[in-house]
């Protein structure tokens, strides 16, 4: 292929002119290497759209990908401060329920604890009221009217007896008959079991309206309230049943 110095350089013979067959060479090369670098011209035009193509094609993608980057970035930290927004609200209201649910578990403790001292203190009542009753029933038997009523008995029978046996002795034998009868309960018997029934009823009386026991279904009503709000804590219990 011809350069361009080369065309310059050349020299054509002037003898009567310029050679035709020369100059017909000269052009065949020339148009030979101008086809050949039209072409190549083309192709390099061809190639050179078809590259800037693609270049924009990467270019778009470039772009389309920063575009996307930065959208992922935004959509990210919005994400983060939403989730964080949120996070914070769930905390905020998370915190506030176990503190309403302290609060209850702690004001149910408190009506537990005062259930407890009341069912200790009316137990603890019922307890020391009965052992009054049993203590003036002890007093009752222990008292002297078993004791006059005992004596008094046998005297009574001793004395039945011998006035049986000095009657039974100043009649004549043929005027004993077998058919005589005996009062097994005399009139002073009588008399001294009626006095002590009432004395006994009127200190039965007595020691009822000194003592006013706590009804049992009160203390029931409390025991099931606790046993019911305690669940399976039975201390409590253990510790009246030790009682």
């Amino acid at each position: 292929m011809l350069t361009p110095i080369e065309i310059h350089n050349t020299e054509h013979k002037k003898g009567r002119g310029y050679s035709k067959k020369e100059m017909d060479d000269f052009l065949a090369v020339i148009t030979n290497d101008y086809e050949s670098l039209y072409k190549e011209n083309v192709e390099l035009k061809n190639s050179l759209n078809k590259l800037n193509g693609e270049m924009d094609y990467y270019k778009s993608m470039e772009n389309t990908l920063q575009k996307a980057l930065v959208l992922a970035e935004k959509t990210s930290k919005d994400t983060i401060e939403t989730a964080n927004s949120k996070a914070a609200v769930i905390e905020k209201e998370a915190n506030i329920k176990a503190d309403k649910i302290i609060d209850q578990a702690n004001n149910q403790l408190n009506i537990i604890r005062q259930k407890c001292i009341q069912l200790i203190q009316q137990y603890n009542q019922f307890k020391m009221q009965y052992k009054q009753i049993a203590v003036k029933q002890i007093d009752l038997l222990d008292s002297d009217f078993y004791e006059i009523y005992a004596t008094d008995l046998l005297k009574n029978i001793d004395a039945v007896s011998d006035e049986f046996e000095s009657d039974n002795s100043n009649l004549p034998n043929d005027s004993v008959s077998d058919d005589v009868i005996v009062s097994n309960e005399p009139e002073e018997i009588k008399q001294t079991e009626s006095e002590l029934e009432i004395e006994n009823n009127d200190m039965n009386q007595q020691i009822t309206k000194e003592i006013s026991p706590v009804k049992m279904d009160t203390l029931d009503l409390l025991l099931r309230d606790i046993r019911e709000e305690m669940g399976e804590d039975k201390s409590l219990f253990e510790f009246l049943d030790n009682e």
